[in-house]
C-alpha cells in the first residue's frame, strides 16, 4: 500500500513537471476554432495518455536502504567486497 501511494505521488509529480507542455496545448486549444480545436484537444488527451503509459520507463523506485552498502567508517567511501572502494551516493 505504501509503495502504491509513493508511485501515485510520483506519477502526479511527473505530470506536474510536464505542466508547461500542457499549458501551451491548452492555450492553443482556447484560441483555435473548428477542426483545429478538435485536433488540439485530441493531442492534449493523447499526450496525457502517452505520458502516463510511459511513466514506468521514467520512474525510479525507492531504494531499499537495508540492501545498500554502508559507509562503515564515515570517510565517504564504501567497501562492498569489490576490489575498489567508491563514494557513498547518499553523501553529497
Amino acid at each position: 500500500m505504501k509503495k502504491a501511494i509513493h508511485i501515485a505521488k510520483s506519477l502526479v509529480k511527473d505530470i506536474i513537471d510536464q505542466a508547461w507542455t500542457l499549458v501551451a496545448l491548452i492555450i492553443g486549444w482556447l484560441v483555435l476554432e473548428g477542426t483545429a480545436k478538435d485536433i488540439t484537444g485530441t493531442l492534449i488527451v493523447g499526450t496525457l495518455v502517452v505520458w502516463v503509459i510511459t511513466f514506468p520507463l521514467r520512474y525510479e523506485g525507492v531504494e531499499d536502504e537495508e540492501n545498500l552498502p554502508r559507509d562503515g567508517d564515515g570517510d565517504g567511501l564504501i567497501y562492498d567486497g569489490t576490489p575498489k572502494e567508491r563514494k557513498d551516493p547518499r553523501k553529497k
